[in-house]
């Protein structure tokens, strides 16, 4: 197993934790400043998308070190980490690839929440978004005619 995709999983999930301890995920981050480590997370994905294409043995590296999370959380926008969303939707795509174990891994994995940001997205569209019993739910928001 290739030790640099272990050392570049082991970075992204950091990178996650410090975002997630520091309050830098969700909508309200959009209008923070630079960081020195402005783009790092979104180049780790693009790597990490890349190293995968077509590479069994990376693409097992990545699941047995617990980067899927990783990956699956980086789908979202972030103005810190411009594409990031992108990167990430490639880089699972690439991840899932004549794997049938990367495939299940994610199948078997339960949603917790949903993001205000998305649900705030989807009732512009009139959609609720809920979670239950681990299954993401779309339910119709009943329109109001007098509006």
């Amino acid at each position: 197993v290739d030790s640099r995709i272990e050392k570049l999983v082991n970075l992204l999930g950091q990178l996650c934790k410090y975002d997630l301890e520091n309050g830098l995920v969700g909508p309200e981050v959009r209008r923070g400043g630079d960081t020195p480590l402005h783009g790092l997370k979104r180049d780790l994905v693009q790597i990490l998308g890349n190293a995968v294409h077509q590479n069994r043995q990376n693409q097992d590296c990545v699941r047995i070190n617990g980067g899927i999370p990783f990956l699956l959380n980086s789908c979202v926008h972030d103005d810190r980490n411009p594409y990031i969303r992108e990167w990430s939707i490639m880089a699972i795509r690439n991840m899932c690839e004549d794997n049938l174990e990367n495939q299940t891994f994610i199948e078997s994995m339960k949603a917790m929440d949903i993001s205000e940001e998305v649900r705030n997205d989807m009732k512009r569209f009139g959609i609720d978004v809920v979670v239950e019993d681990g299954s993401v739910k779309f339910k119709n928001i009943p329109r109001n005619d007098n509006e």
